[in-house]
């Protein structure tokens, strides 16, 4: 068998792996997008790509109830992309997940790779194209301007989901600290300041609440996900939206896949135009993360020390803290985790550009978007998980709790309560100082 097969389009003709799944429009887009080993590849997002075969799918059963191809291919094509899914992804979905064109390039490569198994599950040869063409059969009725954002918002939930678990779990983690160490007392301070004696279920339970509010805050912000563009066609335009065929294909979607719910967009040119169903949950991640960040910033200023600082809590070592300073602990988990979190928040940046940056028609950016967001809620699991550790291991320090009950900025806070406030501040300010 030779090493290499030539496929040719109206721009000329190109060699190609002979084994390759892939064809000439996938191969032109990794010479485009500069890929190698240092770039992420399509098939590193398994979700993304599942999704996009799920599209495939439904999509034919829906094209055979309604004539518009055969049966037996549209079978194959089913056929098809269970095979690809249980392959090696990363070789069959090789571009750049970062290209130009708005997603027309993955489209095509999973188009070539469908159309590639087909024929094969026909009796043809890879790189033919017949009986089953990547462009009349396998993306039949469907145009990358709907299929991508399709493809992305049912991806994007599944990241959200697996996210929104850890969060969760990170907050039982808290509850499950508090209910160890709730009634030991500990300083409260405002502005840095001594401010009254409290305990540690004040504090820790208000981490776990905030966890819990903005973890129900990103699963809301994700339900706008379910409203799916499939059926509208090039941009959205009136003339060439299908909604029957929309309709169709998240019939099969749902009855083949695990999806969840999901429904038909109301308004398809604004689904090509406007991304803000993504950039919204990209928001939400963004403020989890800042939640996140603060709270393993809380864990480092109050383990402090141990001699010089507050040395409230003290943090399980993990690690060797020092090259040079033998014994020497050092936060490394909160710091691992906040690290993730300024990640995130650049994400959300880059997400929320995407909105101004969608001219006219069509934002061809929706890809970058779902990068941001899936790689944004990838870290912040991440980062969860290690705050999750911290809290699991972390104890108070008895000599600094016993110190908090004789808070002097507590018992003047207590006087002025049962005697008034000018009058503490009064006989406070009236004694000798020392």
């Amino acid at each position: 068998m030779p090493n290499q097969r030539f496929e040719s389009d109206y721009l000329g003709e190109l060699s190609l792996p002979a084994d390759a799944l892939y064809g000439i429009h996938t191969r032109r887009a990794l010479i485009n997008f500069c890929a190698n080993e240092t770039v992420k590849r399509a098939g590193e997002y398994p979700s993304l790509v599942g999704a996009l075969l799920a599209i495939k799918a439904a999509s034919a059963k829906a094209n055979a109830k309604d004539l518009r191809i055969e049966k037996k291919m549209a079978n194959a094509i089913v056929i098809a992309t269970k095979r690809a899914l249980n392959s090696d992804l990363p070789t069959l979905f090789p571009i750049p997940i970062i290209q130009g064109g708005g997603g027309t390039s993955l489209n095509m490569n999973a188009n070539e790779v469908v159309a590639n198994i087909a024929n094969e599950e026909l009796g043809g040869a890879r790189g033919r194209y017949s009986p089953v063409c990547p462009f009349n059969t396998v993306n039949c009725r469907q145009s990358t301007n709907d299929v991508i954002p399709t493809a992305t918002r049912i991806a994007a939930r599944v990241s959200i989901k697996d996210c929104s678990d850890r969060l969760s779990d990170l907050s039982f983690a808290i509850s499950t600290t508090l209910k160890a160490f709730a009634d030991m007392p500990r300083v409260i301070r405002t502005c840095w300041r001594d401010a009254i004696t409290g305990d540690f279920a004040t504090l820790f339970g208000g981490m776990s609440a905030a966890i819990q509010s903005a973890t129900s805050n990103l699963k809301l912000s994700s339900e706008a996900l379910r409203d799916l563009p499939i059926g509208g066609g090039v941009a959205g335009a009136t003339e060439y939206v299908d909604r029957e065929f929309g309709q169709s294909v998240l019939n099969f979607l749902q009855a083949d896949f695990d999806f969840g719910e999901m429904r038909l967009c109301k308004s398809f040119s604004e689904a090509a135009q406007d991304p803000s169903p993504l950039v919204a949950v990209s928001d939400a991640l963004d403020r989890v993360s800042r939640l996140v960040f603060k709270q393993c910033q809380d864990l480092r200023i109050l383990s402090s020390g141990p001699d010089a600082g507050i040395a409230e809590i003290e943090l399980a070592p993990v690690q060797v803290g020092s090259s040079a300073m033998p014994c020497k602990e050092n936060p490394v988990l909160p710091e691992y985790a906040m690290q993730c979190c300024l990640l995130v928040q650049g994400h959300a940046a880059a997400a929320r550009s995407t909105i101004d940056h969608g001219d006219t028609d069509l934002n061809v950016w929706e890809l970058l978007t779902y990068v941001s967001v899936v790689d944004a809620a990838n870290l912040l699991a991440i980062a969860a998980e290690a705050l999750k550790q911290c809290f699991a291991t972390l104890h108070p320090i008895k000599a600094q709790s016993a110190k908090a009950g004789e808070l002097k900025a507590s018992k003047t806070y207590k006087q002025s309560l049962a005697e008034g406030y000018l009058q503490t501040e009064h006989l406070i300010t009236k004694q000798p100082k020392p």
